[in-house]
């Protein structure tokens, strides 16, 4: 399987004539292989350590391993469609669809206005489609592609989410000017040095010392006989 080495199970796999090899180690034997089984199929890895890869820091080779595995033996998915909600206006909307193999899906807006958001496949998920969609106007928005859809209810605007969005976006401005200037940014408490407390310990002392001057019992006045 090249890159890092993982070991392998003291067997040989052998094929039958509806069987299908699907990794082969540098020799060019099969460790690993499927073939169906009535309704189902079955998957044989002679690879016993696949965790090595994800240990040593390979995670794509661990990922693809098991993608490429699962993927000949599960069963197809279903078309299914995800949004992040609550979708409001001029705030991007992640679109994730499971299933097919189209790369944009359609956009029927309120106002019977089309339109299209494109999708990526993902790497490592052959099945796994996702996007990033922009809402322009309010309403219901369906979404469709070859075999299933979607609808959307996209918010006129969310008031205090914005200003929410704004204050953490004013906070990290004046984080970064802080760091870059090395003040302190707008509004944030400043803490006296240490010394300055000190000189003001020592001048109430000072003032408490002179107003009120300490006595001897000699000083007291003597009583007249």
């Amino acid at each position: 399987t090249g890159g890092t080495a993982v070991a392998l199970a003291p067997f040989r796999l052998a094929t039958g004539p509806l069987a299908e090899a699907l990794v082969a180690d540098s020799s060019g034997e099969s460790v690993a292989a499927w073939e169906p089984e009535g309704a189902g199929a079955i998957l044989l890895t002679l690879v016993t350590t696949p965790s090595r890869w994800q240990l040593e820091g390979n995670r794509e080779r661990f990922a693809g391993y098991w993608s490429l595995l699962m993927g000949r033996v599960a069963r197809a998915p279903a078309r299914e469609w995800r949004a992040t909600l609550p979708a409001a206006v001029d705030q991007p909307v992640s679109l994730t669809r499971r299933g097919g193999d189209s790369p944009a899906a359609r956009i029927e807006s309120p106002s019977g206005a089309a339109d299209s958001v494109y999708l990526a496949q993902d790497p490592l998920e052959p099945a796994r489609w996702e996007g990033t969609w922009w809402p322009r106007d309010a309403g219901w928005h369906h979404f469709t592609d070859d075999s299933s859809s979607l609808d959307v209810r996209v918010s006129g605007g969310w008031i205090a989410r914005e200003a929410a969005a704004r204050r953490r976006a004013t906070v990290a401005r004046t984080s970064t000017l802080a760091r870059i200037t090395g003040r302190p940014a707008s509004g944030a408490p400043r803490r006296l040095p240490d010394w300055v407390w000190f000189v003001i310990l020592l001048g109430s002392l000072a003032f408490l010392w002179a107003a009120y001057p300490s006595t001897s019992p000699g000083d007291q006045p003597r009583r007249a006989a």
